[in-house]
């Protein structure tokens, strides 16, 4: 679980860099987006709600730009659920 919050975290990263757009790989984004995706169905509820989202405004965000604020509040409820996995 410890590397599900890691990975949680660096999504977090992730999402806030694409919601600034910085300047990132494109790899890197699609390689978040589908190891969300694959831990959607690891996770229950609201935890899986939370991962299928991120995922989808990820690949959204490479031609779109959706508001900062949509990515920033992802970015926390990642970054919370990552701290909890870590801290368990």
């Amino acid at each position: 679980m410890k590397y599900l919050g890691i990975f949680d975290l660096f999504s977090a990263l992730v999402l806030l860099g694409v919601g600034k757009n910085a300047t990132l790989p494109m790899g890197l984004i699609i390689f978040c987006a589908v190891i969300l995706f694959i831990k959607t169905f690891l996770g229950l509820g609201f935890a899986g709600f939370i991962d299928f989202t991120s995922a989808i405004f990820l690949i959204t965000g490479i031609a779109f730009n959706p508001p900062f604020l949509i990515y920033l509040i992802l970015a926390v409820l990642i970054g919370q659920k990552g701290l909890v996995s870590l801290v368990s």
